[in-house]
């Protein structure tokens, strides 16, 4: 099991940690999110981007979002076909789509009109957001990379939960399928 904390991340042996402050000549600080992709990479977020290390953690790649302003990552989610999924602290949704080192951001005009993702969660075509302007499901039709596909935001805000709309976390439920 992986571990994220503010200074390093922290690999479980069974009853040990192994510590992982420092990949070559970068150190690590202040991460935010974690992901083990399924090729056993570990991509995380820090202040300063987005990382990839490989399975052995030797190599630390850091991967360049389209944006020009700061974009912080809180939260990260792998799809059945293999697409990194990142949520940002007020910029929207990032599609990564590691082989072909494609990115597609999606955020108020695609439909996702608060970009604040605290949490992903997912199976097969839907994706579930909890962000701070509620809960959003997310329907993609297709290859989110292609024109052809469709991707449809729904959101589950103020007409839905009383009071406040902060969703901080959502869960797929393994009996009914749903987020």
């Amino acid at each position: 099991y992986w571990l994220a904390s503010g200074s390093q991340l922290l690999l479980s042996m069974g009853n040990d940690l192994l510590g992982f402050t420092d990949f070559g000549t970068k150190r690590v600080k202040n991460i935010h999110s974690i992901l083990c992709d399924l090729k056993g990479n570990i991509w995380f977020s820090t202040d300063e981007g987005l990382f990839i290390a490989d399975e052995h953690r030797r190599n630390l790649k850091e991967v360049r979002l389209p944006k020009a302003k700061p974009t912080h990552i809180i939260s990260l989610y792998e799809d059945d076909n293999g697409y990194i999924w990142a949520g940002t602290f007020g910029n929207g949704l990032y599609c990564i789509h590691p082989q072909l080192q494609k990115i597609k951001l999606f955020s108020e005009p695609e439909g996702l009109s608060n970009g604040n993702i605290l949490s992903i969660k997912g199976k097969t075509n839907q994706l579930w957001l909890a962000t701070l302007g509620g809960a959003y499901k997310c329907t993609i039709t297709g290859d989110p990379f292609d024109e052809k596909s469709s991707i449809v935001f729904t959101n589950y805000g103020v007409q839905h939960f009383p009071g406040n709309n902060y969703i901080y976390s959502v869960f797929i439920d393994s009996r009914t399928g749903c987020g």
